[in-house]
């Protein structure tokens, strides 16, 4: 064979062997027809991978009404995320703080938690959650009243996400303030000691009416005096230390059984009120959107803070640090503290949305929901921050507030406890 023959065949087989490399690289099998003529090649089928099976737990305290709206937005969410399980449980709020305690100390928390806004810095602190500041955008930040991210910022992070705050309201009984003359709800202890006065004439040989009612926790008095003697109070503690006259005007009050803090059901509230039995109540916003719409406001009448609020109150999304699917479980709270899905909701429940952006109008864009004064009280630093120990000190004033009606302390021993727990700014 000639030199120029070789070179030739070698060139030939080269292509050849170039041509068919690529084709046995490839994922597949190379087969020929029936006939044995012509080469095809066919691709391995590639079987779709199966969705890894995920579950978390949350944990919430809600009514039936917002359960089912949760139920809903859950379902969309394990619908668009294959293979996850998302496994709701609802308990009694009064049994929730000790129980999360209890499972917290077990290291058996939840994947997810919704708290009151107001325990979060306390989980937080203890080193229970997971920071959720990957679940905020600049825009998304900005678009929160200032109060909400102050309860559930600690230590330079962020620990929730808020899913609506619901502050304490004075709520006053508009027959009793007219058969008394005023025009408005007096803001401060003097006028609301001659407003007492008037309406002692005003009801004449019958029954005067209590002063005040609310829960028996410590928030409702707080609220209420806070409320008379706050101002210019730029701190819990100058809001809340009290005057003498102050002090002198509340002990009678007690000694009359002019205070009762031992009703929570707003229903019962309102129908005291709008009697003429009760003069004011604190209750949240959401209990007076309930009682507004059962009674119609023309009975009932709001006292607008000239301060800030003493707490946004409401509730916060957490996740668990101990949670094993970190996530799915951030996902999960992204979806459930949309934008989109408080829109939604804002139409149909009485609670106040975490985003101000819908604060101007309902869904349909056609009238404000959110009275202009609350957006600003809301959209200011709080009077006092929750801190680590904002329910042991709740519960130390809701303590000292029973001893003193029972006649356990002195109206001075009462004070003094007071004082000792206030925030030191």
């Amino acid at each position: 064979m000639s030199r120029r023959r070789y070179i030739m065949l070698l060139l030939g087989l080269g292509m050849v062997l170039l041509m068919l490399v690529p084709l046995l690289m490839l994922p597949g099998s190379i087969s020929k027809t029936t006939e044995g003529k012509e080469w095809s090649w066919s691709p391995d089928t590639v079987q779709s991978e199966e969705p890894r099976n995920r579950s978390i737990d949350v944990i919430v305290s809600m009514s039936e009404i917002e359960l089912a709206e949760l139920d809903q937005l859950n379902d969309r969410f394990q619908s668009a995320h294959p293979g996850a399980e998302v496994r709701i449980h609802n308990m009694p709020r009064e049994e929730l703080y000790d129980r999360l305690k209890r499972e917290a100390a077990l290291d058996e928390l939840p994947d997810i938690l919704l708290l009151e806004s107001e325990w979060v810095q306390e989980f937080a602190a203890r080193g229970y959650l997971d920071p959720v500041d990957d679940l905020y955008s600049a825009e998304s930040l900005a678009d929160h009243p200032a109060s909400l991210l102050q309860q559930v910022r600690w230590n330079g992070y962020l620990w929730g996400v808020p899913l609506h705050p619901d502050p304490n309201v004075i709520v006053w009984s508009r027959s009793l303030l007219e058969d008394a003359g005023a025009k408005e709800a007096p803001t401060d202890w003097e006028r609301l000691s001659t407003l007492i006065g008037a309406t002692r004439e005003a009801a004449g040989e019958g029954p005067a009416p209590l002063w005040l009612a609310g829960a028996s926790s410590g928030e409702p008095l707080m609220t209420w005096l806070a409320a008379l003697h706050t101002g210019s109070a730029a701190t819990a503690r100058q809001a809340l230390t009290l005057p003498d006259g102050l002090w002198a005007w509340l002990e009678s009050g007690v000694a009359e059984g002019r205070i009762e803090l031992a009703e929570s059901d707003p229903l019962a509230l309102a129908e005291l009120l709008s009697s003429g039995r009760l003069l004011s109540a604190v209750m949240t916003w959401s209990d007076y959107q309930l009682v507004s719409s059962r009674l119609g406001a023309g009975q009932l009448q709001l006292s607008l803070p000239e301060g800030g609020l003493l707490s946004p109150g409401g509730r916060s999304w957490v996740i668990a640090d101990r949670s094993a699917e970190q996530e799915l479980a951030h996902d999960w709270v992204a979806a459930a503290v949309s934008l989109d899905a408080q829109r939604e909701a804002l139409a149909r429940r009485t609670t106040i949305p975490a985003r101000l952006s819908l604060y101007a109008g309902s869904a349909s864009g056609q009238e404000r929901t959110i009275p202009v004064w609350l957006e600003q009280a809301l959209s200011v630093p709080a009077l006092m921050p929750s801190g680590p120990d904002w329910y042991a000190r709740m519960a130390a004033y809701e303590s000292l507030w029973q001893r003193w009606q029972a006649g356990e302390l002195t109206a001075a021993a009462y004070r003094e406890g007071w004082e000792a727990r206030l925030p030191s700014s």
